[in-house]
């Protein structure tokens, strides 16, 4: 499973949790901005399975990249998480 997650907050523990309760390797792309995701995103068409985000993070926010993303792929699957805190 490969996902793209924005924002480093929920990164590590997303991929700890995808790693438990999976029984085949989780590979996770790093983006700490909006920016930075859209841009791995165009770089690497086709290559997640999922794509993490929340809501608030600087660049590009989280809907503008969700529009983004899915104006260039409409059929990838995408997350929103949220920070308790």
């Amino acid at each position: 499973m490969k996902i793209l997650v924005v924002n480093d907050f929920s990164a590590d523990m997303i991929e700890a949790a995808l790693m438990a309760r999976a029984n085949y390797k989780v590979e996770v792309d790093k983006a700490t901005d909006g920016d930075q995701a859209l841009k791995l995103y165009r770089e690497h068409p086709g290559r997640y399975d999922v794509v993490i985000t929340d809501i608030a993070h600087p660049g590009l926010d989280g809907f503008d990249l969700a529009k983004a993303i899915l104006k260039k792929n409409p059929g990838q699957a995408l997350a929103f998480v949220t920070s308790a805190g």
